[in-house]
């Protein structure tokens, strides 16, 4: 790119404190204190910095005032797979309700890595932040990185926990089982199977656990009949097939997330099996591919935008309080065509034969 093609103000040098201080008259440790606000300086003073920084253009560094006064007026957030749709949609409300509260965020993909996001909870610590919102990668390998960071700084652990010594915001487990066999138990289904994902992730365990306990009255065997693998489309159409050769009786599928349930009602349609006619399947954390695949996919929905601002209020008030706070919330059904079967029959009543 040649000189002229540069953008305007390319190339234009960088405003600095020292520059402030001679326009201002004052000595440059005056200036950083009235800039940084890191200690109290006279009105005269303040008026005069501000003016002549007004003037000059000048734009404070982030960087450099988070190491002048201790802080980067800014919350980290750890996920542990951005790939996942859950977690950008996690992502957004946390942006939200750290905007609401005046400070900026700093996401990091810890890539389902417990090492890296070791590395990336040192890295953020290094850049200043006021608080730590994580989504733990690992159930117990996240801990002692987790833990090690809560005596540095306030954390809250979001969604996925991996600490009971660290406060935590998340979705109550057994609620959102309860929501999805209740419901197919309502459309006449009784024989359950379970797909999930190995322990690795709090909420996996959990709704397994959940399934297991919730299902032993409605059908005695079915806590037998769980496969668990990982959170992807292409596990769960396997595990369609697994069903269909293991327990063919199946008539209800819970999935530990939205992304299995796809590839189970795919794979269950592959295999010639109707849904939800014979086959009712229902997902977990309500993304937005859950409306747009055919049938669409009844699922539950975390409430994101109420987590997001119960961990900022919960870090506000008891930032690295010793006693851990465990909060629960209430998840919510929406029901699509994957489990519908009620809506099915009356389509065929309204049918000429």
């Amino acid at each position: 790119m040649s000189r002229q093609d540069k953008p305007a103000g390319m190339g234009r040098p960088k405003v600095t404190v020292r520059d402030v201080a001679r326009a201002s008259g004052l000595s440059v440790a005056s200036v950083s204190r009235a800039l940084s606000g890191a200690r109290p300086v006279r009105p005269e003073i303040a008026r005069r910095v501000a003016e002549a920084a007004e003037a000059l253009g000048y734009r404070p560094d982030p960087v450099a005032r988070a190491l002048s006064v201790g802080s980067s007026s800014s919350i980290g957030l750890v996920v542990p797979d951005i790939v996942n749709p859950f977690f950008p949609a996690l992502a957004d409300a946390v942006e939200r309700a750290v905007r609401s509260a005046g400070l900026s965020l700093l996401l990091m993909n810890a890539e389902n890595d417990p090492d890296w996001e070791k590395r990336c909870i040192s890295e953020l610590i290094t850049r200043r932040i006021d608080g730590l919102l994580i989504s733990a990668t690992h159930r117990t390998s996240s801990r002692q990185a987790i833990e090690a960071a809560a005596k540095i700084l306030p954390v809250v652990q979001i969604d996925r926990f991996a600490s009971p010594n660290v406060h935590r915001v998340v979705t109550d487990a057994v609620k959102t089982v309860k929501l999805c066999v209740d419901h197919m138990a309502s459309q006449g289904c009784s024989v359950f199977a379970f797909v999930g994902a190995t322990s690795s992730a709090s909420p996996a365990l959990a709704r397994e656990r959940a399934f297991a306990r919730l299902t032993r009255s409605i059908d005695p065997s079915a806590p037998a009949r769980v496969l668990r693998n990982d959170f992807s489309v292409d596990w769960g159409y396997t595990a369609a097939k697994l069903i269909v050769n293991r327990w063919p009786q199946v008539d209800a599928v819970v999935c530990a997330n939205d992304l299995i349930a796809l590839g189970v009602v795919q794979g269950s349609l592959d295999l010639g099996r109707n849904i939800p006619g014979e086959l009712a399947v229902t997902g977990c954390d309500d993304t937005f591919f859950s409306g747009l695949s055919r049938p669409t996919v009844t699922s539950i929905a975390q409430p994101v935008v109420e987590m997001a601002r119960t961990a900022m209020d919960l870090m506000a008030r008891h930032g690295r309080d010793s006693r851990p706070v465990s909060i629960q919330l209430a998840p919510e059904l929406h029901v699509r065509g994957s489990t519908d079967r009620q809506s099915l029959a009356e389509g065929f009543e309204g049918q000429d034969v």
